[in-house]
């Protein structure tokens, strides 16, 4: 899933699901230093 998919989901912002991946707050993967994907099971 997208950042953006993430947002739209818990219905927060893009920046907030951003800012929690920069806290290491929510579980995500890293494709690159730009792209940042989450799986349904962290989610």
């Amino acid at each position: 899933m997208t950042p953006e998919q993430v947002a739209d989901k818990f219905g927060v912002s893009v920046r907030s699901v951003r800012e929690k991946c920069r806290a290491q707050k929510w579980p995500h993967g890293r494709l690159d230093s730009r792209t940042v994907r989450f799986t349904p099971q962290d989610i």
